[in-house]
């Protein structure tokens, strides 16, 4: 079959809230390391906001990674993946088609049809357990519900078509979610809607 590039818009709108958590950020910038006077508490406070991914103008951004693995993981854990027209085995889908011929660029995320900069962040505390140490004060910075993201994926393949985005997306955002305690992780954010 040929290979075609086509583009598909796409639109999620966030149903539960969205957690972000980059942590090369701490490396990346060596002024966010904890200092020795600081503790642990103070130093998560000091930095939470600075652990979301930002774009060059400082809006903050549903890394393009998010969207891929939203779609390849789709494929592994849904009880009924997508099949490929072509397949001569009942186990096969669409997952290295996926992987193999899908782009997408970062996107803004939006709320109430503005771009989410630092100050709309919340902040979400949660005491956690890092490998069995006692319980710690961990801050995520935080996208309240409603959040929206508006972008184009890029297929090169002519064997993925549109419904299978959006049938895998949607399966995706039930499901899976995306983001830091995700619901593929356990967590309760993350969640979103496929608007297209």
């Amino acid at each position: 079959m040929a290979k075609q590039t086509v583009k598909i818009p796409v639109h999620l709108r966030g149903v539960t809230p969205l957690l972000q958590n980059r942590d090369d950020v701490i490396i990346l910038d060596s002024s966010l390391k904890k200092t020795k006077n600081e503790s642990y508490e103070e130093h998560e406070e000091r930095i939470w906001s600075k652990k979301a991914h930002y774009n060059d103008k400082n809006q903050i951004i549903f890394p393009n990674t998010w969207m891929r693995k939203s779609l390849i993981s789709s494929q592994g854990m849904n009880a009924n993946p997508i099949r490929p027209s072509n397949s001569r085995k009942v186990t096969d889908t669409m997952r290295p088609y996926f992987i193999s011929a899908i782009l997408v660029d970062d996107a803004v995320i939006t709320l109430n049809g503005k771009p989410v900069v630092e100050s709309t962040l919340v902040p979400f505390k949660k005491m956690v357990s890092p490998q069995g140490k006692g319980k710690v004060l961990c801050i995520r910075p935080m996208i309240p519900a409603g959040w929206e993201v508006i972008t184009e994926i890029i297929t090169c393949d002519d064997m993925i078509r549109e419904e299978h985005i959006y049938e895998s997306l949607t399966w995706a955002g039930q499901f899976n979610g995306a983001g830091d305690w995700r619901a593929q992780k356990g967590g309760l954010f993350g969640r979103f809607e496929v608007v297209r």
